[in-house]
């Protein structure tokens, strides 16, 4: 149930977006935010994937290099009982929801600037864009619930980012030349992936900060070095 000036503003975001489909309103918050916030993307001519994942991928595999993983498996030893759980369990889904509307009814100008600033690679515009996502509102919300808390899994965002940068310094270890990719948002935010691995010690340098002729030799991809390696570019 939604308080009932949440749910008229989500009516009018629904019909501009998801038309008639009746069976998205039995549906929980944060799952009926999600939907509507992919079909206004891709209403609004944008994708919600980035490319730049399967383009090193491939190219990777096209040239025989190796690649050094950092997906995060995890378990869940009673799925039936969890799901189960998950279904009877209050989520504190109202912030991710609200969040959501937020973005389309005032902001959706922003994400088209945003998309644009990534295509044409400009920082300036995607530092000043690189506001709250009410995605992370959704995800805190998920990650809250007690059913996760209760196996363990309360702490995912900080495992996968722990994953990440073992791989990462791996990476820079064992290769010369290394390349990674992870969302803008990471890379632009504070306490992010790449203000992890500064805070290491590696030094961190965006497109921006290279004179001419060092970003001719290092590529169009954020460096990250330190004193006893050579440059590792990486996207």
């Amino acid at each position: 149930m939604l308080p009932p000036d949440t749910y008229a503003r989500w009516i009018e975001q629904k019909g501009r977006y998801l038309g008639r489909d009746r069976k998205v309103e039995r549906w929980r918050p944060i799952f009926a935010a999600q939907k509507l916030h992919e079909a206004a993307v891709e209403a609004n001519a944008m994708a919600r994937l980035s490319p730049v994942s399967t383009l090193v991928k491939d190219t990777a595999q096209a040239r025989g290099l190796p690649r050094v993983e950092s997906t995060l498996k995890i378990t869940i030893d009673d799925p039936r009982d969890a799901m189960r759980e998950f279904k009877a369990t209050e989520v504190e889904d109202l912030a991710c929801f609200e969040a959501t509307l937020q973005r389309l009814e005032s902001d959706i100008g922003l994400l088209r600037g945003r998309a644009n600033a990534w295509a044409t690679g400009d920082l300036d515009i995607l530092r000043e864009l690189s506001g709250a996502d009410p995605g992370s509102a959704c995800i805190q919300a998920l990650l809250g619930t007690g059913m996760l808390a209760r196996r363990g899994f309360d702490d995912l965002e900080a495992r996968v980012h722990a994953s990440w940068l073992a791989a990462a310094e791996q990476a820079l270890v064992e290769y010369p030349v290394t390349v990674g990719a992870i969302p803008m948002s990471e890379a632009l935010r504070p306490g992010g992936l790449l203000a992890q691995l500064a805070a290491r010690g590696y030094t961190v340098r965006a497109p921006d900060e290279f004179e001419d002729d060092e970003y001719d030799d290092a590529g169009a991809g954020v460096e990250v070095s330190t004193a006893a390696t050579a440059e590792h570019p990486a996207d």
